[in-house]
């Protein structure tokens, strides 16, 4: 499976092998309705407390879901999606790809 995202900085592709994510730690989301507790629970916090992973525990390092529009209302974007790097483990998938030019 490959990842295919825009960056924010610079417009330009970012591809991502499945390979390369599945050494970490990766949460999935698919349901962003507004039953989706799991899902609601993780965006509160990030957003509320900035807290990326539950207390101490590293529970996961890349999480992939729909772009949360409000957590209060339990809204998203639609037909968006997101995947963030929560630990440096996460963040040296990225350090270490391999980088060209599309």
């Amino acid at each position: 499976m490959t990842i295919r995202a825009t960056t924010a900085w610079n417009n330009q592709p970012l591809i991502l092998y499945h390979g390369t994510i599945k050494s970490s730690v990766p949460l999935w989301f698919v349901r962003q309705t507004p039953d989706a507790d799991d899902f609601w629970m993780l965006i509160e916090s990030c957003r509320r407390f900035g807290a990326t992973n539950r207390g101490d525990a590293c529970w996961y390092d890349v999480v992939a879901g729909p772009v949360a529009r409000s957590f209060k209302m339990r809204t998203a974007h639609r037909g968006y999606d997101q995947i963030s790097f929560h630990t440096d483990k996460a963040v040296a998938i990225l350090d270490n790809s391999f980088k060209y030019e599309v």
